[in-house]
């Protein structure tokens, strides 16, 4: 039953990267810094299910923990990083709060009281797994991540079907909440594990979420990247490669699978570099074309302003010479009168 908890691993270590490479990008963004914590939370829990996976009581106890916590995070953070992609979070900065407070509750209770979390409870050899023994605080618990998830997803749909939104901004919240929402159910599953015996087949859906993340940057980029795809694949690649040696039969093969990995990881860093390189030049020629259009902006306001003052010299000139040529009629009509 191995294939279940490498199932979460592969999982976990998806989710792990994609938040990494996406807050290193933009460490002063705001939105980058909830979708780590999103993403966090996710390894946090798919992870504390990995653990789980073991006859050992002492770290099964400790998996649920780590799942638990994982549990409590997950529409915390995730609530946070829909609110900021939909431009709503000073609106939502109360609901937040008390969201959030509530999650810190449930965290207590997990940690220091038998009120979540009671301990094991059968062990089913089918699956390696151990059934746990809830308290009450576990079903609120559940009441309110539905609760929070369905509420803060809503406000996601609904955002997108506004009619005055930016239609770049219309298609990063779509791919945003079909990603979300094939994570929210194929992960809620789980919940019904200590109560039905089933394979973990709908974990094989839970990283497909990252394919609609990935559609988001690559087309509409969401959370303002451009390398991104670049580094993600590259490092992916890498780390189905890390792990193939370890799978090898022989030493032979072993030896084999390094040479590949080493020699990758310089492909993969000059691929990188390259792409970074042609980005950042494009950022410059870009900066540079803005900079000249600003100068040419400020040139003509200044030759539009002289062009004014020219004209109203110009129209106080004529009116004074015309005024002149007035006068000067006058006098030689008056002359010819005296005469």
């Amino acid at each position: 039953m191995a294939i279940y908890p490498a199932i979460l691993f592969v999982s976990g270590i998806l989710a792990g990267l994609a938040g990494f490479f996406v807050f290193i990008t933009n460490r002063k963004n705001f939105l980058n810094q909830f979708w780590l914590l999103a993403s966090l939370s996710l390894v946090g829990w798919l992870f504390g299910y990995g653990i789980g996976f073991t006859p050992d009581q002492k770290i099964a106890i400790f998996s649920e923990k780590i799942m638990d916590i994982g549990s409590v995070f997950i529409p915390i953070f995730t609530a946070y990083f829909f609110t900021i992609l939909i431009g709503d979070y000073q609106k939502e900065k109360k609901i937040l709060l008390v969201n959030s407070f509530i999650g810190a509750v449930f965290i207590i209770l997990i940690l220091f009281t038998n009120f979540f979390f009671r301990g094991l409870g059968e062990f089913v050899p089918s699956m390696g797994y151990y059934l746990f023994d809830y308290g009450w605080a576990y079903y609120p618990f559940i009441a309110w991540f539905i609760a929070s998830v369905s509420r803060f997803s809503y406000r996601l749909y609904s955002a997108s079907r506004r009619k005055n939104l930016d239609p770049l901004k219309k298609q990063q919240i779509r791919f945003v909440f079909w990603g979300f929402l094939l994570l929210f159910i194929s992960g809620s599953i789980n919940f019904l594990l200590d109560y039905i015996t089933i394979p973990f087949y709908f974990n094989l859906l839970v990283p497909f979420y990252l394919v609609f993340i990935g559609l988001a940057i690559i087309r509409n980029k969401l959370f303002d990247i451009k390398i991104i795809a670049t580094e993600f694949l590259v490092f992916f690649m890498g780390f189905i490669l890390l792990i193939l040696p370890f799978l090898m039969p022989n030493y032979k093969l072993v030896i084999a699978e390094c040479a590949v990995f080493i020699i990758y990881c310089f492909i993969g860093f000059l691929l990188i570099k390259t792409t970074m390189g042609e980005v950042n030049a494009k950022e410059n020629f870009e900066q540079k074309v803005q900079e000249r259009t600003k100068e040419l902006e400020q040139s003509k306001k200044v030759a539009e302003d002289r062009a004014a003052e020219l004209e109203k010299w110009y129209k106080l000139t004529i009116g004074r010479e015309v005024r002149m040529a007035e006068l000067k009629d006058k006098i030689k009509e008056m002359e010819e009168k005296i005469e």
